[in-house]
Parts: structure tokens; sequence; C-alpha cells
């Protein structure tokens, strides 16, 4: 699914996905708790989560409110270059 989100979103949204039980310092540090749990994160501050499973199309619609809601943050990041 990610994969599926990445083709959608992947020139707007940089995807990172870390192993939060080898990793522990970067999961405590953002908070996550259990999996899957999607961090929305701009200017290196969260500005939004999801906890659990959803639907692609749940997932879809969150990133597009996530992208309206941020777009001043995001006008001010750094672009993230192209794969």
């Amino acid at each position: 699914m990610i994969q599926e989100l990445f083709k959608l979103y992947g020139d707007r949204v940089k995807f990172l996905q870390i192993n939060a039980l080898a990793n522990r310092e970067v999961a405590d540090r953002y908070g996550v708790m259990g999996t899957p749990t999607l961090k929305f994160i701009c200017s290196g501050r969260p500005v939004g989560e999801i906890i659990g499973y959803l639907p692609r199309n749940q997932i879809a619609a969150k990133i597009e409110d996530a992208l309206d809601s941020y777009q001043m943050c995001l006008e001010q990041s750094t672009p993230v270059p192209a794969r």
C-alpha cells in the first residue's frame, strides 16, 4: 500500500519506513507505541498521525488534508529531491 501511495504522492511527500523494534530511539522520539503508525512531519515537527490500519483511500484523504493544512509549512521546507 505504501508503494501505491508513493506513486501518488512521491513528488510531494517523503515516505520513510522504520522498524520500530530495531530503532527504539527514533520510535520513542516520535511517540510510536504500536504498528502501523504513520506520522506526518513538517519542518521536523509532527503535525498529524494515523495509528492502526486504514484503507488506502482513507490514508490518501488524510495525506491530502495534511498537505492542505500545512501548505505554508511545506512551501518553507526544502524540496524533496526526485528519486
